[in-house]
């Protein structure tokens, strides 16, 4: 899984208790100053440094596990940040999304700060 971090800052702009990106539990995150909140939605090809090649398969719809707290454990009793995403990012999926899932199609090594590479829809 693939994840701007402008989403999650996005979303935060609109929760009251703003959350980590770690409560997303994603392999990539991805920073990106030249790109928009959710621009990962239409990225069809990510390179990762100068060998890592991925395609998105899919985007990624959420379940339950952003609500859990990844410190204490505990899940939010008002439903966040799930609820908020769903107000504005359900689509056509009855689950809110938030970043991409990735399929391998040339391997190499990813490390921290490497370049990416996207193309576009």
């Amino acid at each position: 899984m693939l994840m701007n971090l402008s989403s999650v800052d996005d979303l935060n702009t609109r929760l009251k208790n703003p959350v980590k990106p770690l409560q997303f539990r994603g392999g990539f995150e991805i920073k990106c100053d030249e790109h928009e909140p959710y621009a990962e939605d239409n990225w069809q090809w990510v390179r990762i440094g100068d060998e890592a090649v991925f395609r998105q398969v899919a985007p990624r719809t959420l379940c339950i596990v952003p609500n859990v707290n990844d410190n204490t454990g505990k899940r939010d009793v008002e439903g966040e940040p799930l609820k908020t995403l769903k107000s504005y990012r359900s689509f056509n999926h009855s689950s809110p999304l938030l970043g991409i899932h990735l399929g391998l199609r040339q391997p190499g090594k990813v490390k921290a700060n490497d370049v990416v590479y996207v193309g576009e829809k």
